[in-house]
């Protein structure tokens, strides 16, 4: 919902380009007819969007060069490059999500046009969960417990006290095609006829191109201005649900498994330990398992559907079907 005059200027700065969410935000930008310049990181495969007409720009978030010339005469910046975690350590994490983050402002700043909005991309991991029942909005009190999500919350807080206008939009558990974290263990297993049975946890969670389409509604709305919002579908799905949905979307019957927390910790030390020695990342982290298994992210989306008219269109089982198909169609299954 783009309010007329608000953005004329139809040019747009993506940063994680490249990347799972990203790519499929360049893709919608482009359908916008945005001009669209992506930062990518030295080396990276452009894989997802080396066939569209973007202008590409080498570099990182620490590359004062690189930001220049990524930000030079764009309004509007989404920025959803981001350190995960992984092998990192605090300060490791903190260098790109925080100080990475302001760098990238203060390059928009000096060198933007017409500066309309920083979209700020962020996670329920700055929030740190909720109690096990109700539905919980914005207002809910951030208390992250990793260093990821301190991240998350520091970068927000420093934009939502900048003079151009932030918003911040906080993601669940995206799915869909081109993801291969979060679900896509658990679309693997059912390939192979299994379905696990783990952990007591409750979350909203969101196909990508959902969670794509309301990431630039956010930016291009006058009202989301210093406002921050939870994205994701709009009902709460438990664990239960989760695997059961992605068993039946893997075309075969599933056997159910269930996997005690603490053989599943020790299962992903060892691809920790495995995937260091390969020198890439393990299909599971244990960070992943101690955020999100036995925790609750019980939030409502109704703040974005009434202020820029978010909606989910693809609800868990018919967007797990189209990731399934996607998967096998690429051979990643």
């Amino acid at each position: 919902m783009n309010e007329k005059g608000f953005f004329d200027e139809k040019r747009a700065l993506v940063t994680g380009a490249g990347g799972f969410i990203g790519s499929h935000v360049v893709e919608q930008l482009v359908d916008r007819g945005y001009e669209v310049v992506c930062l990518m990181k030295y080396g990276e495969n452009p894989r997802w969007i080396r066939d569209l007409p973007v202008r590409l720009v080498e570099g990182d978030l620490l590359d004062h060069d690189s930001l220049r010339r990524a930000t030079a005469g764009v309004p509007l910046v989404i920025h959803l490059a981001g350190r995960l975690g992984g092998w990192a350590n605090a300060a490791m994490i903190d260098e790109v999500n925080i100080s990475g983050t302001r760098s990238l402002f203060e390059a928009f700043r000096d060198y933007g046009r017409n500066q309309r909005r920083f979209l700020f991309v962020s996670s329920l991991a700055a929030v740190g969960g909720t109690p096990p029942a109700g539905i919980y909005d914005e207002s809910h009190e951030a208390a992250p417990i990793s260093d990821y999500g301190w991240s998350k919350l520091r970068a927000e807080r420093y934009l939502l006290d900048q003079d151009i206008p932030a918003t911040v939009v906080r993601l669940p558990l995206v799915y869909g095609p081109r993801g291969f974290r979060g679900m896509y263990p658990l679309f693997k297993l059912a390939a192979r006829g299994l379905q696990l049975s783990i952990g007591k946890t409750s979350s909203i969670v969101g196909f990508v191109e959902d969670i794509a389409r309301g990431i630039i509604q956010a930016a291009e709305n006058a009202t989301a201005a210093g406002e921050v919002y939870f994205l994701g579908e709009d009902r709460i799905y438990n664990s239960k649900e989760i695997c059961a949905a992605v068993g039946a979307a893997g075309g075969r019957r599933t056997v159910k498994i269930h996997v005690p927390y603490p053989l599943l910790y020790s299962s992903a030390f060892l691809m920790e330990m495995t995937a260091k020695l390969s020198k890439k990342n393990p299909l599971l982290w244990r960070r992943t398992l101690t955020e999100y298994l036995h925790r609750h992210y019980r939030f409502s989306t109704n703040k974005a559907r009434r202020d820029f008219g978010f909606a989910n269109r693809v609800p868990l089982a018919a967007g797990v079907r189209l990731t399934a198909d996607w998967y096998r169609r690429h051979g990643h299954l």
